[in-house]
């Protein structure tokens, strides 16, 4: 009976040896490994995208410009005066200061730039395309000027079509054989035109928060772009933007589907919009009409005076102090009592 027990006890206690050395041998050798990496990017990667200033930064920089005595004012003030007010949505006043500057298209590219800006979000597309070949009449093929163009030229020639996205027409055109991908001796070709057409858009970005459908198809022909020559990962983010600005082009649903499979496929992981693209907040900025107006008198050339609503009536000047008037009064009336009491008698 004990011998049976012994044999028991011995046939268990190689099975479980047995069993943990499979479990080892079954744990290192069928382990599951996180394959899932990031896209390599090398020749192009989206930076960070601003978009606009917060409101309490506008609402600072607007009261420390006004609290400022106009006289002491230079020119960087009025141009960070005008330019701000463009953030605020008060394009009225932001143009107002930019028609009594002069701004050098050279040395003062970036303040040009957002007065061009100001043209966009005014609707004045035609003045300034205008403004653009005037500035800058040597614009070279596929630079940022040349982008920044054909989104004024895009813009005016589609205002008032608003489905004219669903013809798959395409803003930006780069020309890059469909056979290729980037490497090093084709980057130039295939990456200068991307970033020159992406730093156009971002200058745009930066005060355009609402529906746009020109930057969202603009965006869409980059992703397009990316997603054949260069990076799926960035192309994702490309797509993502364009959807942002206009979320009725189901052509840009489908993009993104597409893409979001090759990078699974692939085992890329699928970047987090967000991180490139923030959200701005909610709300508009309300700056204080009151304030407005008296900014805007401030800055014309005719002095404006505060008008007085109270009567002007100016007193009789008198050779005696006031506190006299009452004693002669009295004095007065008992001289022409006794006079009047005297000749009765």
């Amino acid at each position: 009976m004990l011998s049976v027990f012994h044999i028991r006890y011995s046939l268990l206690f190689w099975f479980s040896i047995s069993l943990t050395t499979y479990a080892q041998t079954d744990s290192s050798t069928y382990k599951i490994k996180h394959s899932i990496r990031k896209e390599y990017s090398k020749y192009f990667k989206f930076d960070v995208f601003k978009r606009g200033l917060d409101n309490k930064l506008i609402t600072d920089r607007l009261d420390s410009l006004s609290n400022k005595s106009k006289e002491n004012w230079t020119k960087s003030d009025s141009l960070s005066f005008a330019q701000t007010n463009i953030l605020a949505k008060n394009f009225e006043l932001a143009d107002h200061y930019y028609s009594n500057l002069s701004i050098d298209p050279i040395l003062e590219y970036n303040q040009n730039i957002d007065l061009l800006c100001l043209g966009y979000l005014s609707n004045n597309y035609i003045e300034s395309i205008a403004k653009i070949e005037t500035d800058y009449p040597e614009i070279k093929p596929y630079s940022e000027l040349h982008y920044f163009k054909t989104i004024f030229a895009f813009q005016d020639s589609t205002e008032g079509k608003s489905n004219w996205y669903k013809s798959n027409q395409p803003v930006f055109a780069f020309n890059i054989d469909s056979n290729i991908w980037v490497n090093r001796k084709n980057s130039t070709e295939i990456i200068t035109p991307i970033v020159n057409a992406s730093t156009s858009l971002k200058k745009l970005v930066f005060y355009v928060n609402s529906n746009d459908q020109i930057i969202s198809r603009a965006f869409r022909d980059i992703g397009y772009t990316l997603e054949n020559h260069v990076s799926l990962t960035q192309a994702y983010i490309a797509y993502s933007i364009g959807r942002n600005y206009n979320k009725s082009d189901d052509q840009l649903i489908e993009d993104l589907k597409r893409i979001k499979s090759k990078l699974i496929k692939k085992n890329y992981s699928i970047p987090i919009f967000r991180r490139y693209f923030p959200k701005t907040k909610k709300g508009r900025f309300n700056y204080e009409i009151l304030k407005e107006k008296i900014i805007k008198e401030q800055s014309d050339t005719i002095p404006k005076y505060i008008p007085n609503f109270k009567s002007e009536n100016k007193g009789i000047q008198i050779p005696f102090s006031t506190d006299f008037i009452m004693p002669i009064g009295f004095l007065v009336i008992f001289i022409l009592l006794l006079l009047f009491l005297k000749t009765k008698k």
